[in-house]
């Protein structure tokens, strides 16, 4: 859902002035795109289609829409050196998390031979593995 609220809060902004869009509208849109996302799934070597994911991206779709009709834009001048504070004190938080779930904290660090092992392996030409495995193996 979170990742389809911010298309629905750009389908509020280019809407004509005298044509807001509905909510039952960018929901329509929401599950539109997702049934295109989802179709466009079975043509992956690792395709999985999920009928649950057409359905977060309408309700996605709909609740960014929402925030965008309630967000008062004159609140980022208004707060801006807060916003700025809150951020840049959430990110330590932010990369301790990060680290943690990437298995930072609980894995152990290889050999210098063994890294540079692995290293020799890696192909680094673009798309390489998003073109000979499927999508989940190459990110």
């Amino acid at each position: 859902m979170l990742t389809a609220a911010p298309l629905g809060a750009f389908l509020g902004m280019v809407a004509p002035a005298g044509r807001k869009p509905s909510l039952a509208g960018a929901f329509g849109w929401g599950v539109l795109l997702g049934m295109v996302i989802e179709g466009l799934q079975t043509f992956l070597a690792s395709g999985i289609s999920q009928g649950s994911s057409i359905l977060a991206r309408g309700l996605g779709m709909a609740l960014g829409l929402a925030i965008h009709r309630f967000f008062r834009k004159e609140w980022l001048i208004e707060y801006r050196a807060q916003s700025k504070i809150v951020a840049l004190s959430a990110l330590p938080l932010y990369l301790v998390l990060l680290l943690a779930m990437t298995g930072l904290f609980t894995s152990n660090l290889e050999s210098g031979w063994s890294a540079l092992a692995k290293l020799q392996q890696v192909r680094f030409l673009p798309f390489y593995y998003h073109y000979f495995t499927s999508e989940t193996q190459a990110m």
